[in-house]
């Protein structure tokens, strides 16, 4: 549908140079009603967003399963690139935390003992693509005049974005507590179960960073699994979504996903970056993560009894049971 932000992004610098920074980040936000009245909203969109932003780390995952087992190949570096472009298609940032523990889980489930300096690989990789698109985006208010001043802007950019918005919105809300107690009654929950309904709906992460910080700026910070949970349904509410939060996982620690050794360790790798996240990004984006790893299961599952299904049998001689003379 032409909506690929990131080529945008190196469209733009390509022909226009410093001038062309800001573009992928105007791109990405032509989707988003909270920022352009004008925006177009692609049907399905949370779906599709969901599918990519997780599905991509889990395909990574997989990617890196193979070459912990079986050594570096082309074709697993291919599958990695892949994923990993596939996730930097939208312009978004986050989704590479994602990327990043489903990597390393992946190694370490695979057997291989994850050094130091194998998080230090790939946390310096994360980082440089952070970074990148921190410059693509160019999200400060003035223009860059050199390419240093782009990257400075953009590494304070994304170190304010992790260690300020991000963290600091959740904890800001104790203190000025926007919501009281039991007052939501569900609605978070439900604005966010809508965002993968057909049109855009609302977004209960952009509503508590306003609420928050009383600015009427479109970012997103949603609140901690515990704050939500009690903004909802007050400390009852928090006991017993714990509770039910903590026998789902249970139910995960040594469930098979598929007969396939890597692909498996590449699904339980997906899990544990989604579940990782889950402290900040709330349990229905979290259930939603449960859903892609199952569906992701059931298709190759699916696709494995076709298989079987339709590949000939070799020819055995039949057996006479009885013998006539005549």
């Amino acid at each position: 549908m032409g909506y690929v932000p990131l080529f945008d992004g190196l469209a733009a610098v390509a022909d226009q140079g410093l001038d062309g920074l800001g573009q992928l980040q105007a791109s990405r936000l032509s989707r988003d009603a909270y920022a352009s009245a004008k925006g177009v909203y692609i049907p399905f969109q949370g779906v599709l967003q969901l599918a990519r932003n997780l599905g991509a780390p889990i395909v990574a995952a997989y990617a890196a399963a193979q070459m912990a087992r079986s050594g570096f190949s082309k074709t697993s570096l291919a599958v990695l690139a892949f994923a990993t472009v596939t996730l930097l298609l939208a312009g978004q940032r986050w989704p590479m935390i994602y990327l990043a523990v489903a990597v390393i889980a992946a190694m370490s489930l695979s057997g291989i003992e994850v050094r130091p300096k194998r998080f230090f690989q790939v946390g310096i990789g994360v980082l440089i693509l952070g970074i990148s698109v921190s410059v693509l985006q160019s999200r400060t208010r003035s223009q860059a005049s050199s390419w240093l001043d782009a990257f400075t802007d953009a590494w304070q950019n994304l170190l304010g974005r992790i260690f300020l918005e991000q963290s600091a919105i959740p904890i800001a809300s104790y203190q000025f507590k926007p919501f009281g107690a039991g007052e939501l009654l569900g609605r978070s929950y439900l604005d966010s179960l809508r965002a993968y309904a057909p049109g855009p709906g609302e977004s209960f992460p952009v509503e508590f960073f306003r609420a928050v910080t009383g600015t009427s700026t479109g970012y997103t910070a949603p609140p901690d699994f515990y704050t939500e949970a009690y903004i909802n349904f007050g400390l009852v509410g928090v006991i017993i979504i714990s509770a039910f939060w903590g026998m789902a996982l249970g139910s995960l620690k040594s469930r098979t996903f598929s007969t396939y050794d890597t692909l498996n360790v590449g699904l339980q790798a997906g899990l544990v970056a989604i579940v990782s996240q889950s402290c900040f990004s709330g349990p229905v984006f979290t259930l939603s993560g449960f859903i892609i790893v199952y569906a992701i299961s059931q298709i190759v599952k699916l696709f494995t009894l076709c298989g079987a299904h339709f590949t000939p049998r070799p020819n055995r001689p039949s057996l006479r049971l009885f013998h006539n003379e005549g």
